[in-house]
């Protein structure tokens, strides 16, 4: 494991004086890499508790002169929206790492204004692929030999991968498969506040995209319609929009690996757009 950060470059190296943070499930192949490579150097991995809070994390970064970073793209929102942020000494930050769900450029941009003494890295990998994989994970088509990852993609026309998000976290609307990370980044770079999209059952459509916002900031629920529908078309409509605080929730309720719960949020989201009936 040590090897895959032996060719990696992101940021500033790792050494005697590093010390690492991160907060995510010690069962995913980053955890048990990151720590590998900062020991094998004689650095220091600080593991702030056994979950995720901003606050702790916050503690940690102030109190052991954190150098080096991991937050996934849910925990980076959570962070910055931390009523005690901006109060907060982290200027030590040298390098962050991010990847583990859609890290776009908007998220980097976020990163890059919260912590501007770091370096900034998107890192897009598996889990499974610290371990065996099996034929059947492969198909050949004329382009060659592909590794099923159940991630969207695309390719431009300089050979540059995109990862547009998990297929399963799409929202099929009369037809229409509609990314979700696309209206997330959208309505968030609009509103500027962190946001998740779920697909909610429809009798004549399939599925309807719903956004939860953070927060709105200032923005209507038909602001952020009319802007998907403006940058869009018609077709990506959402059947509406609510913020956290509408939904009765404190926070965005994320798994042990740090990624926003979605079945629990539509949940959540259905049962509100039945109070509205």
């Amino acid at each position: 494991m040590t090897q895959f950060y032996d060719i990696q470059t992101w940021g500033p190296e790792i050494g005697p004086t590093s010390n690492f943070l991160f907060s995510t499930a010690n069962f995913r192949i980053i955890a048990p890499s990151i720590a590998a490579a900062v020991w094998k150097v004689g650095g220091t991995v600080v593991m702030p508790g056994p979950a995720f809070a901003p606050e702790t994390v916050l503690a940690a970064i102030e109190k052991h002169e954190i150098t080096h970073l991991l937050l996934l793209p849910a925990q980076v929102h959570s962070v910055v929206a931390h009523p005690t942020f901006k109060n907060r000494h982290v200027d030590t930050v040298r390098s962050i790492l991010t990847g583990s769900d859609v890290a776009t450029r908007d998220l980097l941009f976020k990163i890059s204004a919260a912590f501007p003494s770091a370096a900034v890295c998107a890192a897009h990998g598996m889990t499974e692929g610290g371990g065996f994989l099996q034929w059947t994970c492969f198909y050949d088509d004329a382009a060659g030999r592909w590794f099923k990852t159940g991630d969207s993609g695309m390719i431009n026309s300089d050979g540059v991968i995109y990862i547009l998000g998990r297929i399963k976290d799409v929202v099929m609307r009369a037809g229409i498969p509609i990314t979700a990370a696309a209206l997330e980044s959208s309505i968030g770079q609009f509103t500027g506040a962190s946001t998740a999209v779920v697909a909610i059952p429809s009798p004549s459509l399939g599925q309807e995209p719903f956004a939860v916002l953070q927060d709105f900031h200032g923005k209507s629920e038909a602001q952020v319609k009319q802007g998907v529908i403006n940058l869009f078309g018609n077709d990506y409509r959402l059947l509406g929009a609510a913020s956290l605080k509408q939904l009765g929730l404190n926070a965005f309720p994320l798994n042990a690996t740090g990624k926003v719960m979605k079945v629990e949020l539509q949940r959540v989201v259905e049962e509100y757009l039945d109070r509205q009936k």
